[in-house]
């Protein structure tokens, strides 16, 4: 389509070619940028196996980008949308790899096979897109790592037993993570070079996630006996419930423009998809099915919102407007569609 309207403006003016050549890069580069960014990936198990695919947020131009007789799942966007990280393995022997976003190019750049590591997980990529952080599980703890996309080498967050990474500070600056052991458990800070390690919190936090100004954090606690959703500064002061109920919230995220929160929770029945404004306010309710809606993720303008729901009994993948209108379903098959990444 891109190449078609190229060479119609192209024979129309090809003597001032010159004049018009900036309207071509712009054509070119925003067509492919916005492209880009309207491109929902997943995993799925319609043909056996766990494998990525790719969709247009219209449901059009569907694509298997891997090819594997062995489950690859969890994929993740790169920053600049051009590569994607993913899990690849069954059982304890689990690596992860990268991708070009059109599945080309594949690549391990964690080996589960390698010294005493027996399963890898949970990728995170690096605001600048040359480092991914990841979860090591070793015979006596989890172990959080950072590698180099390009190779270049890997090196040990913490000696601490991570129990999850929660998030890159887009400032590149500071990682958030999570601790399971008695003496040490709460929410951590570290520079990625592993250096100027701080806690946060003293007791079972978890899904630590940086607002988008870097000011503010928000996280999961079950210091009340059930999850529910608390922030506090980037320093770990003024900690505070936002959501105050009886039920368990998950699945926590800011919105790209830092104003609201969205998350998961099954206070009305079972798991559907709110959303409120950063300070606790608001609740608005965006789904309302008699079955499970999960796993929400932000399309990068903030505009929109896709999510799993299990209207079929089995996960599709389903988008609306991010403040609830307009649900469409984008996949629909007997199978198992989930883990959106947008």
């Amino acid at each position: 389509m891109i190449y078609e309207i190229f060479k119609k403006i192209y024979s129309k003016y090809r003597k001032n070619i010159v004049y018009f050549l900036p309207i071509f890069i712009f054509i070119f580069y925003g067509c492919s940028s916005a492209d880009a960014a309207n491109k929902i990936y997943f995993n799925s198990d319609r043909d056996g196996d766990f494998n990525i695919y790719s969709i247009d947020s219209t449901g059009e131009n569907e694509a298997k980008l891997t090819q594997s007789q062995e489950d690859d799942v969890s994929p993740i966007i790169s920053p600049d949308r051009d590569k994607i990280a993913f899990v690849s393995g069954s059982g304890k022997d689990k690596s992860i790899n990268v991708m070009k976003n059109d599945g080309t190019i594949r690549s391990v750049i964690s080996n589960a096979t390698t010294g005493f590591t027996s399963s890898t997980s949970s990728p995170l990529w690096a605001p600048n897109g040359k480092n991914i952080a990841y979860l090591s599980k070793q015979p006596d703890r989890d172990q959080i790592n950072i590698v180099q996309v390009d190779g270049g080498g890997t090196i040990r967050l913490t000696t601490l037993n991570g129990r999850e990474i929660g998030d890159w500070s887009r400032q590149n600056n500071t990682i958030l993570f999570s601790v399971i052991e008695k003496e040490s458990i709460g929410i951590y800070t570290r520079n990625p070079d592993g250096v100027n390690q701080f806690r946060l919190t003293e007791t079972a936090d978890y899904n630590a996630k940086w607002s988008p100004s870097a000011d503010t954090i928000i996280f999961l606690s079950m210091r009340d006996g059930n999850s529910e959703i608390y922030s506090m500064t980037s320093t770990g002061k003024s900690q505070r419930n936002l959501t105050n109920s009886e039920f368990n919230e998950h699945s926590i995220s800011w919105s790209p423009d830092g104003k609201n929160i969205m998350f998961v929770s099954d206070k009305d029945g079972n798991p559907e998809i709110y959303i409120m404004d950063s300070t606790g306010g608001n609740i608005v309710r965006l789904t309302n099915n008699d079955v499970r809606d999960d796993q929400p993720v932000w399309s990068p303008d903030g505009k929109q919102i896709a999510f799993v729901s299990y209207l079929d009994g089995d996960a599709e993948i389903f988008v609306m407007k991010s403040d609830g209108s307009d649900q469409r379903r984008i996949t629909n098959n007997d199978f198992h569609d989930s883990d959106p990444a947008w």
